[in-house]
């Protein structure tokens, strides 16, 4: 994947799942990027995923009123605003930090119209967990080891 993509296609593909909503994660490019500089990739993929959360948030916060923008939220609204209610922009470092999606936090922060400034410092909670999964990879972790009993 690295030869053909390079560093730039895995940002633009980081910036990508995290400004949609899209049944994919930038965790994929993790066994593929091992060997890689970290000192250039994981940057990278930390602005790229920021800037995706803040784009899918400005996204959701400026089309809110399109059908459209409900029907692609509709399945994760409640829990996700049940989140957000709770911890208010903790919940976007919450997303930040571990699986839950980041990309529909955001969106729905964005339909709910949290001040944008705390939503996007949330987003550097994207770097280090970049850094983090990287190092897991880097260590020893495998997708056949995710699913092995």
């Amino acid at each position: 994947m690295g030869e053909n993509l390079g560093y730039t296609g895995v940002w633009l593909y980081t910036f990508l799942v995290d400004t949609f909503i899209v049944p994919a994660t930038a965790d994929i490019v993790f066994p593929f990027i091992v060997d890689w500089n970290p000192y250039i990739v994981l940057p990278g993929m930390g602005a790229a995923s920021m800037l995706g959360g803040i784009c899918g948030y400005w996204i959701a916060r400026s089309f809110t009123h399109l059908q459209f923008v409900a029907n692609v939220t509709a399945a994760y609204r409640s829990r996700g605003e049940a989140l957000i209610r709770r911890y208010g922009v903790w919940a976007v470092v919450l997303a930040g930090l571990t699986p839950i999606p980041y990309s529909t936090i955001c969106w729905i922060t964005g339909l709910l119209k949290v001040p944008a400034v705390p939503v996007a410092a949330a987003g550097l909670s994207r770097i280090p967990r970049m850094v983090i999964y990287f190092l897991l990879f880097k260590g020893g972790l495998s997708l056949a080891s995710l699913f092995s009993s």
